[in-house]
């Protein structure tokens, strides 16, 4: 009797979880082809030996899977474009669509409210942080006025052991 009250909680258990994952596919975007992932590792249980040999695996998907292939790598998805008309396409002619990057939700915690230059979207505060990035960091004029602390930063990085 105790199997059969076992198997009974564990059905009750797994229809509303397959219920639950089956709904959420609905509404997930469309991505290109690739390999299947498990929930945890992602796609990265298709490398044979290390992520450094990621180029072979890259030229066995592509002919598998055709000239674009997403891997999972963890929770992150991954687009790889072997064509060179494609990937043209995709950031040249349609840049703009694809130039921002995913929020982090761990930096949401954390408090950041993406206000720097490498993680503010891509839109107007990215532009006026570049805009001031390139005209009062990287100028020229403020590259020579900061030449001594450079030169003074090496030879500290020259002289400290390891």
């Amino acid at each position: 009797m105790d199997t059969w009250h076992i198997f009974l909680g564990s059905i009750l258990f797994a229809i509303p979880l397959i219920l639950l994952l089956r709904g959420r596919k609905g509404g997930r975007l469309r991505v290109p082809p690739g390999p299947p992932s498990l929930p945890v590792l992602g796609s990265v249980v298709w490398l044979n030996n290390s992520l450094a040999d990621v180029e072979p695996l890259l030229r066995r998907l592509f002919s598998r899977y055709g000239p674009i292939v997403s891997l999972r790598v963890g929770s992150r998805l991954s687009i790889f474009v072997a064509d060179r008309r494609l990937a043209h396409a995709a950031l040249v002619e349609r840049g703009a669509t694809l130039a921002d990057r995913p929020a982090l939700p761990s930096l949401k915690l954390l408090g950041e409210n993406n206000n720097t230059i490498t993680r503010a979207s891509y839109g107007p505060v990215w532009r006026l942080l570049r805009r001031n990035l390139v005209s009062e960091t990287l100028h020229p004029s403020r590259v020579r006025l900061f030449a001594p602390a450079r030169s003074w930063c090496l030879a500290l990085v020259k002289v400290a052991p390891l």
